[in-house]
């Protein structure tokens, strides 16, 4: 089999893309699952010294009638959501947050916290998320985690699949205040967030919001409620 790089690739680069975990993975399955006669990456965009996003294509074909699969994607790793589910005053609230989401073309994206792996593991990285997007309030450890499943995102194009995770605190009006209208984000990364406070039942209610916000209010409701 053939594993064909970019020319314009240091070897340096290249060394990185072949034991990056989302080229690694890709690679094991479509190897273990097709007649794969070559591997072509097209391109790579660095997060600095690290890997990001790598395109790929391959030629490779099915192992019962041969026949040619489509094989190009877009490889960027896989991701973690957490849904806050607060109890205050008898009524269920979740935190949400707004930001710019320049590949849909939207400066006010809102969705339940979130955001990529980045070699930790699955509860790690939802914790590290809740701390840099809302804030340090909620104290909560992986133990207290909710696991709503794992789903792939859009498997006809990328490799991403995200973990949904909930958990449920019982929260005063003084944190509810506290949190409304907050502004976070990594400073590093260019992030400007704004958090805010919604009824749960809201969550599908609102205009635009996103899959796994959805998903997440409704695994909730169906296996924890």
């Amino acid at each position: 089999m053939l594993e064909c790089f970019n020319s314009t690739m240091t070897a340096e680069i290249v060394e990185k893309i072949k034991v990056s975990i989302p080229y690694s993975r890709w690679k094991t399955n479509i190897v273990n699952n097709f007649n794969v006669k070559k591997i072509m990456i097209k391109d790579v965009l660095m997060f600095g010294s690290n890997v990001g996003f790598v395109v790929v294509d391959a030629e490779c074909y099915d192992k019962v009638d041969n026949r040619k699969i489509p094989s190009y994607a877009f490889l960027r790793g896989d991701s973690v959501s957490i849904m806050p589910v607060l109890k205050y005053n008898n009524n269920l609230y979740t935190v949400m947050v707004t930001e710019s989401r320049t590949p849909i073309g939207k400066i006010n994206q809102i969705g339940l916290p979130a955001g990529m792996i980045d070699n930790d593991n699955f509860k790690f990285a939802a914790l590290k998320e809740l701390e840099e997007e809302v804030g340090p309030e909620f104290k909560i450890t992986s133990d207290d985690l909710i696991d709503l499943g794992t789903y792939s995102v859009s498997c006809g194009g990328t490799d991403e699949h995200i973990k949904l995770y909930a958990f449920i605190r019982e929260v005063d009006e003084t944190l509810i205040n506290k949190l409304q209208g907050r502004v976070t984000g990594a400073a590093n990364e260019n992030e400007k967030i704004t958090v805010s406070i919604h009824s749960l039942h809201d969550i599908p209610k609102i205009e635009g919001i996103d899959m796994r916000s959805c998903l997440s209010y409704y695994k909730f409701m169906n296996e924890c409620v």
